[in-house]
């Protein structure tokens, strides 16, 4: 077994643009989380518009932690400001990621357990987008 050491840092200014306009946010968690095989260290794949044709996460009746990043990317390295879908097996999105947004959550895999991503076909301005986004993603199994 392994450990996986997770931190969470969100810091704001105060003012208008901070959390209120007499506070400022200022919050870590750090936590150390045990890890076993089957695991997928930082990986990339190019995401088009049919999510079941990129299964990042394979169904399996355990909870995996996994990072999934929108990098801002299409299939031609070139900038996209298209979203990336984060979907269950059943095509049920869970998840939405503007480009260079990340997540990291705990999931836990039952029936249609798996992890699909598509991109979405629209840029945030509303046009259409090239059909692909490079997204960047890694899972661990909990131990």
């Amino acid at each position: 077994m392994a450990t996986l050491k997770p931190t969470l840092t969100l810091t704001s200014t105060s003012g208008s643009s901070g959390v209120s306009e007499d506070a400022s946010l200022a919050l870590s968690v750090t936590d150390t989380l045990t890890v076993t095989d089957p695991m997928v260290g930082i990986s990339r794949i190019s995401c088009n518009l049919v999510g079941g044709n990129q299964i990042i996460l394979p169904d399996l009746d355990a909870t995996r932690y996994v990072y999934i990043k929108n990098t801002g990317l299409d299939g031609d390295d070139a900038a996209t400001t298209a979203s990336l879908k984060v979907e269950t097996g059943n095509n049920t999105r869970i998840i939405d990621l503007a480009a260079d947004e990340f997540c990291f959550f705990p999931h836990h895999g039952e029936s249609s357990g798996l992890i699909q991503l598509e991109a979405n076909s629209l840029n945030a301005d509303g046009t259409t987008a090239s059909g692909t986004v490079i997204a960047e993603y890694a899972y661990w199994t909990k131990g």
